[in-house]
């Protein structure tokens, strides 16, 4: 495979998807594990390989997922984490800053 591991899996995933529209009983998964398998069969992919493409497309599902809580949780930005967590806390333990705060 040509392309980085990750972009030849989304690749790989997105023909299954696309062969698969016309058919009501076509099975994408089982297409892309067919292709796979072929590509294991054939010498053209090691399990090595197929590892580190699952491994890379789950960091990358992980920094996304990350990502999108940063945005969703209005923490995005060059907020450093330590500062971010301290702001959290502040507000947990004082949500209104002129009233007690909240006992722990």
């Amino acid at each position: 495979m040509t392309a980085s591991p990750e972009a030849a899996l989304l690749s790989l995933a997105a023909e299954a998807r696309r062969a698969a529209r016309g058919d009501p009983f076509a099975n994408p998964a089982l297409s892309a594990a067919l292709a796979l398998s072929r590509q294991l069969d054939d010498g053209a992919l090691s399990l090595e390989e197929m590892a580190g493409m699952v491994a890379a497309l789950g960091r990358s599902a992980f920094r996304d997922r990350a990502a999108g809580l940063a945005r969703k949780t209005g923490l995005a930005g060059a907020t450093p984490a330590d500062a971010a967590l301290a702001m959290l806390a502040t507000r947990a333990a004082r949500p209104d800053p002129s009233d007690s705060p909240v006992p722990l």
